[in-house]
């Protein structure tokens, strides 16, 4: 029999951290209960990730280095619907990150290094707008006279409280997502008035 691959046994255990963080916070976080949703030995979970510290700053790494999603590949013009599904909570992977993103806010009030990594992933997230942004402007679909940084940090905002509806006032994924495509739309250029 074949040797999983590392990878192929990390992504799971971090996808289980994500898990425990966003049901039971940061204290929740047990190697235990990982090898449990895993279906791996505590040994497993230990040879990939010594502590749990360890773990906990892997699935902050792993989140926001393959979660948040990548632009720079996609055609100019698409990236726009990538990241506005992103925030779109129907997919159970998805809920689950953002779970574990908001349990985390509450730990980095009493962890730097916690505060330091949601910090570094969230200008991820600014860096990822800025340049959806910058390729729509290119395309015409944003005003000339938008401050794309200010903008981007307008939207991870609007993002942020589109994420909160979701998780906690059961929002509806379509409708919600719909209100920060709105403030997306505020940024487009103004229609010309038809010639008399």
């Amino acid at each position: 029999m074949a040797r999983p691959r590392d990878e192929d046994v990390r992504v799971p255990i971090l996808t289980a951290a994500f898990s425990c963080v966003g049901r039971k916070g940061v204290s929740g976080l047990s190697v235990r209960e990982v090898a449990r949703l895993t279906g791996l030995s505590t040994g497993s979970v230990t040879h990939h990730f010594p502590t749990r510290r360890d773990l906990l700053h892997s699935a902050i790494d792993f989140g926001f280095e393959r979660l948040v999603p990548e632009l720079g590949a996609l055609e100019p013009g698409t990236g726009l619907g990538v990241l506005l599904e992103h925030y779109d909570l129907s997919d159970a992977a998805r809920r689950s990150w953002w779970r574990f993103v908001f349990a985390l806010m509450f730990e980095a009030e009493s962890s730097p290094d916690i505060a330091t990594r949601l910090e570094q992933g969230c200008q991820v997230g600014m860096d990822r707008w800025r340049t959806v942004l910058e390729q729509e402007r290119e395309l015409g679909r944003v005003r000339e006279d938008v401050d794309v940084g200010e903008a981007a940090r307008t939207l991870v905002a609007v993002g942020n409280g589109v994420i909160l509806a979701q998780l906690i006032m059961s929002a509806d994924a379509g409708s919600a997502v719909a209100d920060l495509a709105g403030a997306v739309h505020s940024l487009r250029p103004h229609p010309e008035p038809a010639a008399r």
